[in-house]
């Protein structure tokens, strides 16, 4: 009997130690398990508001991309006298084809032609070597260039007004009150000014010429000798050879690159119609890689408003796993807390 009370004592020791062990490894086990809870908690709302914030960011951002026309128009355009003052280094001017039949030059522009180059090109000239006006109106309207200025009318070509230049009449006379402005820049005075106070120089150079000279011969064929029947047989004569020599030719020059009043009126004006024809080219190419990089940013905008849309998927994800955690966490509390009611109920 005594045994069976030492054997009933010894197990309900190990049943209260167990007990113990299992209230204090249940009570371990509840902390962990609300610690973590709390940690996914805590990760959970933190990536959901990175979600909510970064969708909300990228959509804004996305719409902002969105403003505006993805079309832009070129912007009109202007010669001004800078631009067609002689440039630092002489270009090749590109030909253009003329018409079939020759064009004449309007008589507004021939007239204002010759006014401007007495005004501002002529006072240039060299003494002794004033140029007619016949010489001025064909150097400066050659057939190619009053096809070029046929050619020019351009919708973004304006006289610096924001007034459209409509026809080559019109663009003949922008031309030259261009060209008379552009005689007063620094680099134009200096080209024509350089060439006005030149001093002539001596320049010699060998040049290569023939003459014709008669030398003597032997003929062993003619006839017209007396004796031309003896050995030697023939008789002597004459015959013209072509002696080539050097001659040195020296003559007053003036210096090279130097472009007189007229050249220079000359290359003003043709370089206003090339100009002119590459600044609308370079207006029209801006307009367009303008409009590109407009469609390029909509694009992109697009793609971060889709962005958008898959971050607000992934945190309504996310809200629905923290909602499911916290349901079962909840649930387990009341059934800790109410265990006869709910053990009734089951």
């Amino acid at each position: 009997m005594v045994q069976l009370q030492t054997s009933d004592g010894e197990q309900a020791t190990w049943t209260l130690r167990w007990q113990r062990l299992t209230g204090w490894t249940s009570t371990r086990a509840d902390r962990a398990e609300r610690s973590y809870l709390a940690f996914l908690r805590l990760a959970v709302l933190a990536c959901a508001s990175l979600a909510l914030v970064g969708a909300a960011l990228l959509l804004s951002w996305g719409a902002i991309k969105q403003l505006g026309s993805s079309s832009v128009d070129p912007a009109r355009v202007t010669v001004t006298p800078d631009d067609i003052a002689p440039p630092k280094e002489d270009g090749a001017a590109p030909k253009v084809q003329a018409a079939n039949g020759p064009l004449a030059i309007d008589k507004e522009v021939r007239a204002r032609t010759l006014d401007v180059y007495r005004k501002a090109f002529k006072p240039y000239e060299r003494s002794g070597k004033s140029a007619s006006d016949d010489d001025v109106i064909a150097a400066v309207w050659t057939q190619e260039r009053l096809q070029a200025f046929v050619d020019l009318p351009d919708p973004l070509l304006t006289d610096g007004l924001d007034k459209t230049i409509a026809d080559s009449r019109e663009h003949g006379m922008q031309a030259l009150y261009m060209a008379e402005k552009a005689v007063e820049t620094e680099t134009f005075k200096h080209s024509l000014t350089a060439y006005r106070d030149a001093k002539e120089v001596r320049v010699c150079s060998d040049q290569y010429k023939t003459r014709s000279r008669s030398v003597s011969s032997w003929d062993p064929y003619s006839m017209s000798g007396p004796g031309w029947y003896n050995a030697p047989y023939g008789c002597p004569s004459t015959r013209t050879v072509q002696e080539p020599y050097v001659e040195k030719a020296c003559q007053m020059r003036l210096p090279e690159n130097l472009d007189t009043p007229v050249q220079a009126m000359s290359g003003a004006i043709a370089r206003y119609a090339e100009i002119a024809t590459s600044k609308a080219a370079q207006s029209r190419l801006a307009a367009e890689r303008n409009s590109n990089q407009i469609v390029a940013r909509k694009l992109s905008g697009r793609d971060d408003m889709r962005t958008a849309l898959l971050l607000f998927v992934g945190f309504m994800g996310i809200m629905l796993l923290y909602l499911l955690i916290a349901i079962e966490r909840h649930h387990r509390l009341i059934r800790k807390l109410v265990p006869g009611e709910v053990n009734e109920k089951t």
